[in-house]
């Protein structure tokens, strides 16, 4: 019996690790994103969707950090992430922006409905509720220090 709970443990803990690793990517993608169209924003004189998107990026940063931390808490090595890739187009980014963060909601609120550790938990739920001023707002500074 003993075994089987140890089995138990290991296999809710293994899926805590994938699903933050999950989790991560899709922070490292949400970050390279903004970053992309910040430095657009700031080449085309854009001052005001500078600020929104920097604000924006500080965020998904403050995620990846999180949990990135969580995992090295749960004792797991996090791999590195690739840098990101791709384009920025300044036309229509609200849009596709809050397309993306409709995106981040729906991961969130499926991960939640998982076996989670306290602490774990605790975390998704602060990046969910993040998440969801982003998507209505689009404007950053929702994570707390």
């Amino acid at each position: 019996m003993k075994a089987e709970v140890s089995r138990t443990v290991d296999s809710v803990s293994q899926r805590i690790v994938e699903l933050l690793r999950e989790g991560r990517e899709r922070e490292k993608r949400q970050s390279s994103f903004y970053r992309r169209l910040a430095a657009a924003a700031e080449d085309e004189g854009r001052p005001d969707d500078v600020e929104r998107l920097n604000e924006l990026l500080a965020d998904e940063q403050h995620h990846l950090s999180r949990l990135t931390a969580r995992l090295l808490e749960l004792g797991d090595q996090p791999p590195d992430l690739p840098p990101g890739e791709g384009t920025a187009n300044l036309e229509g980014w609200e849009a596709e922006a809050r397309a993306r963060e409709a995106g981040e909601v729906a991961f969130y609120k499926s991960a939640l409905t998982r076996s989670l550790d306290d602490r774990t938990r605790d975390i998704l739920q602060e990046i969910l509720h993040s998440e969801c001023h982003h998507r209505e707002q689009l404007r950053g500074k929702w994570m707390s220090a």
